[in-house]
């Protein structure tokens, strides 16, 4: 068969043990696999694409330079596939565990079948929102949600869709939310269900991109809060219009 290309998102600031376990997570696998140095958050492009305006107009809560730069990382890797002319790849960070190696191969071979019929394949979700259709190919289960979930430990995307997120010009949410903008995007997304690959930050002595994120919630104001609460209203508004054009366009039906 032929190797599938595997991006893995590393930074400058990554402890040695991140590297070493995610090259170790590999082998076996059948990934031709290429370690990506991303971004830091003294790194000058933190604040060249980072949109406090539309930040403040368009999300809830301010973003920390942790998650500007985690952003950051991954169009590096969108626009690599790009470059490179790959039809998809899969994309782990580097703090990624699979929860069972053997299921974990057969899951991303067959994700990789079903490339074409979606933009990207989530390997794991944080949370997930309720499930809305599903259905079976190899064993493998595939799930629509309510709206793209969090977390963006291990996922496969197609050219197109990097192409279609790379529009974005300036960053003012965190990566994973602007998935569930998929309406703006006009992207298909889909999960596997259960989650193959889990967040193993807590084995690298947790996430620091976490902490930030929870000091930055703790910062908003009632204002901030009411209007954030607006946006999630406009949100599931339009991702629920957009889930039901997928939902007809994939021939699903609701379970």
């Amino acid at each position: 068969m032929t190797p599938i290309s595997c991006f893995i998102l590393t930074s400058p600031e990554s402890p040695d043990a991140r590297r070493e376990s995610a090259i170790g997570q590999l082998a076996g696998m059948d990934l031709q696999h290429c370690l990506v140095d991303g971004f830091t958050r003294k790194s000058p492009e933190v604040s060249a694409f980072y949109s406090r305006w539309k930040n403040l107009l368009l999300a809830k809560r301010s973003m920390s330079n942790g998650e500007v730069a985690t952003y950051l990382g991954h169009r590096l890797i969108w626009q690599k596939i790009l470059d490179t002319g790959l039809p998809a790849a899969l994309i782990l960070e580097d703090d990624f565990r699979f929860r069972d190696p053997a299921t974990a191969r057969e899951t991303i071979r067959t994700a990789f079948e079903e490339g074409a019929r979606w933009d990207m394949i989530k390997l794991f979700d944080y949370q997930p929102r309720k499930s809305i259709a599903n259905y079976e190919r190899n064993g493998v289960t595939f799930v629509l949600r309510e709206r793209p979930g969090s977390g963006l430990v291990g996922y496969v995307i197609s050219r197109e869709c990097c192409r279609r997120l790379l529009r974005r010009k300036s960053i003012f949410i965190p990566v994973d939310e602007e998935l569930r903008c998929w309406f703006e995007h006009r992207i298909s997304i889909v999960s596997v269900y259960p989650n193959v690959v889990e967040d193993g930050a807590d084995l690298f002595s947790g996430s620091i991109l976490e902490e930030h994120r929870q000091a930055m919630k703790r910062k908003r104001n009632i204002l901030r809060s009411l209007w954030g609460n607006l946006l999630t209203l406009r949100l599931n508004i339009k991702s629920r219009l957009w889930r039901n054009r997928v939902l007809r366009h994939a021939g699903m039906r609701q379970s």
